[in-house]
């Protein structure tokens, strides 16, 4: 039953009109799109996920399956089941600046078919409304904007033909005990799953009680100094080199009140007041030997019919621990589908150690093509994603040349390689590092910035323009796409030079490149620029 706290469809897309300028019928044709491809997906015995909204699904049984927590399962009507994205939990009020991701996207998790394309959409709602394909687009990401601000207001909202939706469960036993009686066939019970709010028992156990953090599990590899009676799993690796390829995995834990693009930690004191319900924190490290780091990587799970890897290269002043908790954030913030990688040259983990650490990347690059080989061959990934930061791309930039004229086949499945505000010389970006990657025809991004304060003092220290400069210095390179970040504000110690992964609308970006393989022409948020040299795109202010 409505109540004055829920908003129903006309209130909706009078909202939503208000906030974009779109047409009421254009808002109603969108809700109407999306809320009846759910139904079309869910009624194939799918679980569907809305990104930043929600699951889906006619089976509450395979609805809890797909994820957690049981207990924020709500009923959305008297068929469908609608779990809230733990993205919308948030135990210190509604902070809707920081959660918001305007991702009109809809996809099934592990175990289930995949939904249509993201651009199938698109053109279904362009079609359907007679609207170009970017005005398409920009409607389902304002429809979905404005579900996440309205949910994570502490409102309910009527959905189309999905029912009214909520961000706060009321009764999850209701749930529990209408699956059982009229599914299971069995009187469960329920009371005393009530007293303890732990389990109750049916083909398997369905848990209640969560924990209050999720663990990002990210495979890694190394040319840092070992560490190996380190108590401490932000201790096993040191900033020195250690002249050898380090394999292994970690867990990093992502605290469900988690902003996105933050990495959570304390102000002061990490290593004794971080908690992982609070904060991201490197919970565990396990090393492996080469050949069982091939098998674990070759037998982990994945999501969706193919297998992709996220590689991870992180940049300046960055130790062991800050690599890992990056990885894992970025994993998670761009919900990336695959199997996350960090590569962790041995950093010196100190703004004053910029020469030890460029020469550090500049030795790594042997050993990150180690890694990359044995990534290749022995993961059987469909696709592979390079994402090198800062001073990491000179490592991506020497490996690059060194596979070329070593392991061109194993160069060739590289699928995408973004860098992100590259510490490289321009000139050597330019002649020695994009011509073998078009030439491949490997999909290549760069994101530049005029504001990046750490590649200004990096070109006064090296006398010559970065290839992450952006305003005149800007690259337009045929074979990259190149993307303007300047738009956004972020800094790391004044420096703004983190915001990758560090950048709400940046992140969003990344979604739809890396998760989505959406090109710039088709990513929301992002301008069609040029000047005399060619074409360009940037982040609308």
């Amino acid at each position: 039953m409505e109540t004055d706290n829920t908003i129903d469809e006309p209130e909706l897309i009078r909202l939503i009109s208000e906030r974009t300028g779109l047409q009421n019928e254009v808002a109603e044709l969108a809700i109407s799109l999306l809320s009846r491809i759910v139904l079309e997906e869910i009624g194939q015995g799918k679980v569907i996920t809305l990104v930043g909204i929600g699951a889906f699904s006619f089976d509450l049984y395979e609805l809890m399956k797909s994820g957690k927590p049981a207990g924020a399962i709500i009923e959305a009507n008297e068929q469908v089941y609608f779990r809230p994205s733990p993205t919308l939990r948030d135990e210190g009020g509604p902070r809707s600046g920081w959660h918001r991701r305007p991702v009109a996207t809809v996809r099934a998790p592990r175990k289930f078919g995949p939904m249509p394309p993201r651009e199938d959409l698109v053109m279904r709602l362009a079609t359907e409304a007679n609207l170009n394909g970017a005005d398409a687009r920009y409607a389902l990401d304002s429809v979905v904007e404005a579900l996440r601000d309205t949910l994570l207001a502490d409102r309910e909202v009527r959905f189309g033909r999905l029912g009214i939706l909520s961000r706060s469960p009321k009764d999850p036993y209701a749930d529990l005990r209408k699956m059982e009686i009229e599914r299971r066939g069995f009187l469960p019970l329920i009371e005393e799953a009530k007293k303890n709010f732990v389990s109750v028992e049916m083909e398997s156990s369905v848990p209640v009680k969560e924990e209050r953090f999720e663990v990002v599990e990210i495979f890694f590899g190394t040319d840092r100094e070992r560490h190996p009676r380190a108590k401490s799993p932000a201790k096993r690796f040191g900033a020195g080199r250690g002249n050898q390829l380090s394999y292994g995995v970690c867990e990093v834990s992502i605290p469900h009140n988690h902003r996105i693009g933050k990495l959570e930690s304390p102000f002061m004191l990490r290593y004794f007041l971080q908690n992982p319900a609070k904060h991201v924190v490197l919970m565990r490290v396990d090393e492996y030997s080469a050949s069982e780091f091939g098998q674990a990587i070759s037998e982990h799970p994945h999501k969706g019919e193919k297998r992709r890897a996220l590689i991870f290269i992180h940049g300046f002043n960055t130790s062991f621990e800050d690599a890992a908790r990056r990885a894992a954030q970025i994993a998670y913030d761009i919900e990336f589908s695959g199997v996350p990688f960090v590569y962790s040259w041995p950093s010196g983990d100190k703004v004053l150690d910029y020469i030890r650490d460029g020469n550090d990347a500049d030795q790594a690059a042997i050993y990150f093509q180690e890694f990359v080989l044995t990534v290749m061959r022995n993961g059987k990934f469909d696709e592979v994603v390079v994402l090198a930061h800062s001073m990491g791309n000179r490592v991506l930039g020497e490996t690059i040349k060194l596979m070329m004229s070593g392991h061109r086949k194993e160069l060739e499945r590289m699928t995408e390689v973004v860098f992100a505000a590259p510490d490289i010389d321009a000139d050597v970006f330019r002649t020695q590092i994009v011509p073998p990657l078009a030439k491949l025809g490997i999909a290549t991004t760069l994101y530049a910035s005029s504001n990046d304060k750490a590649l200004a003092a990096s070109k006064k220290a090296n006398g010559a323009p970065r290839a992450g400069d952006a305003g005149q210095a800007l690259l337009v390179l045929a074979g990259v796409e190149t993307v303007d970040a300047s738009a956004i504000e972020t800094s790391l110690f004044g420096l703004n030079h983190s915001y990758i992964g560090s950048a709400v609308r940046l992140t969003a970006d990344l979604h739809h490149l890396i998760e989505m393989r959406a090109r710039a022409a088709y990513r929301y948020g992002l301008a069609a620029m040029s000047n005399p040299i060619g074409h360009y795109w940037c982040f609308r202010p």
